[in-house]
């Protein structure tokens, strides 16, 4: 069974939200996500329901995998592909859940990737293998302009 756990981007503070454990300085806040899938700020005066902070944070699951470094890999995520004989593709793409597959891919957004896929890539158990975290797109969007080495 993979982990299920999230990370946060803040788009108030533009970065990933980190929790503050201070009680003794009278701060506390971490992020819970209810049961029923409702996202709650939980404060030292209590849980603060996401109503009252719309559209703040930006929720990316863990798909479970690490790349080739070990590194953990998220939703939204940059990866880079090295050459990737079985897919053709190589290059910078995005961790995108897709439905249709059932399974984490890469997103190639560049228009003239010529593959079977059409600028889709497999992100499996094989992950560490060929992909490397490089970014991610709200950190480093710049990062899918450009081709790492």
């Amino acid at each position: 069974m993979r982990e299920i756990k999230f990370r946060a981007w803040d788009k108030e503070e533009k970065k990933f939200f980190e929790p503050v454990y201070e009680t003794h300085e009278g701060e506390f806040e971490d992020l819970l996500v209810t049961l029923d899938g409702r996202l709650c700020l939980y404060t030292i005066d209590g849980l603060i329901d996401e109503s009252l902070f719309p559209n703040r944070f930006v929720l990316m699951r863990y798909t479970g995998l690490k790349d080739k470094n070990g590194r953990e890999i998220y939703e939204g995520d940059i990866l880079y592909v090295d050459d990737d004989t079985k897919y053709a593709l190589s290059g910078a793409g995005i961790v995108k859940w897709h439905s249709d597959f059932g399974a984490w891919v890469a997103y190639f957004p560049e228009p003239d990737i010529s593959s079977f896929l059409r600028g889709w890539c497999p992100v499996t158990d094989r992950a560490h293998l060929n992909i490397r975290v490089i970014g991610n797109i709200y950190e480093n969007p710049e990062l899918l302009e450009e081709t790492p080495k």
